[in-house]
């Protein structure tokens, strides 16, 4: 009986896994020994109550029909009991899975997401931003967005660390070339064109990613044009020129927004929680999650206190430090608390968590994207003089070089 009862709950465990299509994986594997333990269990306790029948049968208290009848009921009760129980558990579970859409019904660990700079192409690589913003055609890109989102989530990726919005009116500046120009007007448009290209309509496609809009905020606005400079900058400017394009990517619906690495007033962007919580969250309405840029903060109280959601790359220390002020009284669990509910609601708001990765069905449309790239690269090429070069005669040789002219830079 208690063989048999083993046997039913195996079945019941791999239908459930069957019919919710959850890898039979170590949870699985977890599931079985969980129901083995029971049966287990099962089995010793049959046995005693058995043993103490035969005790009775002994006394000649019981006939042998008695003996017989009497432990195979106890012991069908007994097995049934179990049946049920784990039938209801795994139901529990299986109901609270699909509430929280976790990928597990035996584990409540989060899958692991993999964001990239996909920046201005995935395997088709389209102009650096600069270019693209001299096509001002919004459809064209869109379109780079588009393709770019589908081949980086053909290979496993569900959140790119694009588009980049800093208006920039400073030439030294090393990073202008990420950038949409110098124009609010422009950049506020191309934000909104790359997040619906990224993005899709609502996310529900397994070919359309998370988009970050970068960086909040003023990085563009350095002293000098140098970066990682200081910013000191009047409120009239900020909010003329460099905010809009952020309000543009919020309005579009983007699901994270990327602090910088400048100081703005004396305080480093990321754990500036002025700049994070009153304008991000509170003017512009902001409610998805905001994370740092790489290695651009360094004190954890400010940190976990400033509205910031990640702290990239994630610090060994980072952990260690959170524990102790905890400890000392200088951080609340609400603090943390604060610090991690967006990163968890944002990924189930844009279904990140239970969606299907690695596509390899999409690679098949990679050909046709050539084309396009070429395409759109040609909208955005700027003639700025003509020293009788152009057109090119005939027969005359052009010379290509460096090592791009046989590789591919990954991610543009």
């Amino acid at each position: 009986t208690a063989i048999v009862a083993l046997l039913h709950d195996m079945f019941v465990v791999f239908g459930v896994f069957v019919i919710l299509r959850i890898p039979l994986n170590g949870n699985f594997i977890a599931a079985l020994l969980t129901i083995l333990g029971y049966s287990i269990n099962d089995t010793v306790v049959i046995y005693d109550r058995i043993r103490e029948n035969s005790a009775l049968y002994g006394k000649k208290q019981m006939s042998l029909a008695e003996l017989v009848n009497l432990s195979i009921n106890q012991s069908f009760a007994r097995s049934l009991m179990t049946s049920i129980t784990t039938c209801l558990a795994l139901g529990v579970v299986c109901v609270i899975s699909v509430i929280y859409r976790l990928d597990s019904i035996y584990s409540f660990a989060f899958p692991l997401l993999f964001g990239m700079d996909v920046i201005h192409g995935y395997e088709t690589v389209f102009p650096i931003p600069l270019a693209l913003s001299c096509s001002w055609d919004m459809e064209a890109i869109e379109k780079s967005a588009r393709i770019a989102a589908i081949e980086s989530s053909a290979d496993g990726i569900c959140w790119t660390f694009s588009p980049m919005v800093d208006i920039c009116r400073d030439a030294r500046w090393g990073r202008v070339s990420e950038g949409n120009g110098e124009d609010p007007f422009l950049g506020s448009a191309i934000a909104q064109a790359m997040i619906r290209g990224y993005q899709g309509k609502d996310m529900s496609a397994n070919n359309e990613i998370m988009a970050c809009v970068k960086h909040f905020a003023l990085y563009g606005a350095g002293e000098a044009g140098r970066d990682y400079n200081t910013v000191d900058i009047s409120d009239q400017r900020l909010r003329e020129l460099y905010l809009p394009p952020f309000k543009a990517g919020i309005d579009a619906g983007v699901g994270y927004v990327m602090t910088s690495y400048n100081r703005l007033n004396g305080e480093w962007a990321g754990q500036n929680a002025d700049l994070i919580q009153r304008i991000l969250r509170g003017e512009l309405g902001f409610r998805g999650c905001v994370m740092s840029d790489w290695s651009s903060v360094n004190d954890t109280e400010k940190v976990v206190k400033s509205g910031q959601n990640v702290e990239m790359p994630g610090r060994k220390e980072f952990f260690g430090e959170v524990r102790a002020l905890l400890k000392e009284g200088r951080i609340t669990e609400k603090d943390i608390e604060k610090m991690i509910r967006p990163n968890i609601a944002t990924s189930i708001a844009f279904g990140l968590y239970d969606r299907e990765k690695y596509v390899p069905a999409l690679l098949e449309k990679f050909p046709a994207h050539k084309q396009t790239g070429y395409d759109v690269a040609a909208e955005g090429i700027v003639l700025l003089r003509n020293n009788g070069i152009l057109p090119l005669a005939e027969g005359r040789k052009i010379l290509l070089t460096g090592r791009f002219t046989e590789q591919i830079p990954r991610t543009g």
